[in-house]
């Protein structure tokens, strides 16, 4: 007979060690810096310190230290302190998962700033800090001046001038890099390429007839950042032709002219343009567009009757591409037709 009537007795499963819950360290903080501070993200953390997949965190601890340029010490320890926390919640899908920010605007000239971010479960279930970012904050910089772009063949050129002083109105005496952004029509501004040390930039990944939309900003070498400058858009433009069409032919009936010529493979390659120059008497006329074809075309009938016997006319091609307004090739070599040419 049960001692405790009605009690289920049952084992206990092992307590989980503590890696088998602990998330992983986050090793993707990143920064940026703009006028009004420090911009910090880093991605969902997914598997725990055990390698397990990791379900859901409470939230995100940001820590912060900070000391003087003329205290900080590189190989020193640094003493961290908390200044916010980021709400967590369920990790979200890998492909529809947002970065996690914090901003930090409470920072001051002259100061070196080193950050780190810990994701907790609750119950004091903390993760190891994460990598480390640091920066130096000082006085924001004016806009670059005189920002212009030109648009070439399959590029952009920008051109801007120094800024000369700081938010503050004080000169500006240290080196500077420089920061491009592009953007296309209806989307967000993206860094192009990496820091520059000098004024000027040529963007070659662009595409002809594309708008693209231009914005620049100054940083100092020791830390901070600038204003942007004004935008500036340009549109890069195709210039190069086509090849010039070669083995033009033809074959004259008395109600028409039929050419023929070798058809070209160019991948750029829209068509091609059909002129003829006809000579009376010994007077000549000038070459007249009388019709143009599709790229995939190698022929084509003038069916305008000779006017008398002996005129003597003239024909040559050019080929054109898909540029607005499209590029045109050189002529091709002319030949003769008359009456007297005539198939039997």
């Amino acid at each position: 007979m049960d001692r405790f009537p009605g009690l289920v007795v049952g084992l206990l499963a092992p307590p989980l060690p503590p890696q088998a819950v602990v998330p992983a360290a986050i090793s993707d903080l990143r920064y940026e810096l703009d006028l009004e501070g420090a911009l910090l993200t880093w991605n969902w953390p997914r598997r725990t310190e055990k390698g397990g997949d990791l379900r859901r965190v409470k939230e995100f601890i940001v820590q912060r230290a900070e000391e003087s340029i003329g205290d900080f010490c590189p190989d020193c320890p640094r003493r961290y302190r908390q200044i916010g926390l980021v709400e967590g919640g369920p990790v979200p899908d890998k492909n529809a998962a947002q970065p996690l920010s914090y901003r930090d605007r409470d920072l001051r000239p002259g100061y070196h700033y080193s950050y780190r971010v810990l994701s907790s479960l609750g119950w004091r279930v903390i993760s190891a800090p994460s990598d480390v970012v640091t920066l130096v904050w000082q006085v924001g910089l004016t806009a670059p001046e005189n920002l212009t772009a030109r648009a070439g063949e399959r590029e952009v050129s920008l051109d801007w001038r120094a800024p000369e002083l700081d938010l503050k109105g004080m000169a500006i005496s240290e080196p500077l890099s420089y920061q491009v952004f592009r953007r296309e029509s209806g989307q967000p501004f993206l860094l192009l390429g990496e820091v520059r040390g000098e004024p000027g930039f040529a963007d070659r990944q662009v595409s002809s007839g594309v708008n693209y939309e231009y914005r620049v900003r100054a940083s100092r070498v020791s830390g901070g950042t600038g204003a942007f400058s004004q935008m500036v858009a340009a549109t890069p433009r195709d210039l190069t032709p086509p090849p010039t069409p070669t083995g033009l032919t033809a074959v004259v009936s008395r109600a028409e002219v039929r050419l023929y010529w070798q058809p070209l493979t160019s991948d750029d390659l829209a068509g091609y343009r059909i002129y003829r120059r006809r000579q009376i008497g010994g007077g000549g006329n000038q070459w007249v567009l009388i019709g143009q074809v599709e790229a995939r075309v190698n022929t084509f009938t003038d069916s305008t009757p000779f006017s008398q016997a002996g005129e003597l006319r003239y024909y040559s091609l050019r080929s054109f591409d898909h540029a607005s307004p499209p590029n045109v090739s050189d002529s091709s070599g002319e030949i003769e037709t008359s009456t007297t040419s005539m198939t039997p």
